[in-house]
């Protein structure tokens, strides 16, 4: 990431205990501000973003409600909107800093959508979204 920019991470959640942990370790070497914005999880969610070094903040439940709630509180220059249950490799978070390297104010990006079973109809979702993308522009 260019010295001059920082990333707002923000990460819609609700009762995502069992999959917070692991992303936030995949985003731990980014060095960007995490936003954790629960929308009323009964789990550890929250305790749990805290602990890992998150800022968690509550807001109404729902995906649309939730991420703008953090994009309202976000302090970076960029924002990278994810989900919970999202994976980020070494790959993923080199393209990610290589496009903030060069970004222009103006510029987005966004992830393949991927899923991590191999069953034919994961394929057919992936699919799906793909032509989603292409065709309508509306990324996942």
């Amino acid at each position: 990431m260019r010295h001059d920019t920082t990333l707002s991470v923000v990460i819609p959640t609700l009762d995502e205990a069992e999959r917070l942990p692991a992303l936030l370790s995949d985003l731990r070497p980014l060095g960007a501000e995490i936003l954790v914005v629960d929308g009323g999880s009964v789990d550890a969610t929250r305790q749990l973003g805290r602990d890992l070094g998150a800022r968690v903040v509550e807001a109404p439940a729902g995906r649309g409600l939730q991420l703008r709630a953090g994009a309202d509180l976000a302090a970076g220059d960029w924002l990278f909107f994810v989900h919970a249950d999202s994976r980020l490799d070494t790959h993923a978070v080199t393209a990610l800093r290589s496009f903030l390297d060069g970004a222009e104010p103006t510029d987005f990006a966004h992830f393949r959508f991927e899923l991590e079973r191999d069953r034919a109809i994961h394929r057919f979702i992936e699919f799906g979204q793909h032509l989603r993308e292409r065709w309508l522009g509306l990324v996942y």
